[in-house]
């Protein structure tokens, strides 16, 4: 057989002869031809490319999976009810409850009184030390009148998560 002589035995010039074995991709590939391994790979090549297009679209492609926003503590400006939900635009989102506007909650590290903390409204006319002025009224506790005060932390960070 061509294929067993190829395998053995190589002639050369410089010495009378050589043995040497060749790789077996190179002996399939004289024993099936060129053309039936090219229509293998492509084969192969599309089943694997449809496997991944099938993976993607059924699961990594799922709205259940991720949210859009950040969980936050919020509270309701006209009810008070304080809950957690994932906010994407506070500005848009509305309590469940009674439908009014929300606003992040903000505790009180001395009182422990939490309360909407409003967004400031800053003026591109009003000086620096106005914007800032504004911004420490709208972290002041309501209830002691402190400065300190801070973000009311998700069930989330509560459990080191």
């Amino acid at each position: 057989n061509e294929l067993d002589k190829l395998t053995e035995t190589t002639w050369t010039v410089a010495s009378k002869c050589k043995t040497r074995r060749r790789s077996p991709l190179y002996l399939h590939m004289l024993k099936y031809g060129k053309a039936r391994l090219a229509t293998s790979l492509c084969l192969i090549l599309t089943i694997s490319l449809s496997a991944g297009y099938l993976f993607y679209a059924d699961f990594l492609d799922r709205k259940e999976i991720s949210q859009p926003g950040a969980l936050s503590t919020v509270i309701c400006e006209k009810c008070t009810m304080a809950y957690e939900t994932m906010v994407v635009d506070i500005l848009k989102e509305k309590c469940i409850n009674c439908g009014g506007a929300l606003a992040y909650r903000q505790k009180c590290s001395e009182c422990a009184y939490e309360f909407p903390f409003k967004q400031p409204v800053l003026a591109e006319n009003d000086s620096v030390k106005n914007n800032i002025n504004k911004d420490l009224e709208l972290n002041k506790c309501p209830k002691c009148g402190s400065l300190n005060t801070f973000p009311a932390p998700t069930s989330l960070q509560l459990n080191g998560q």
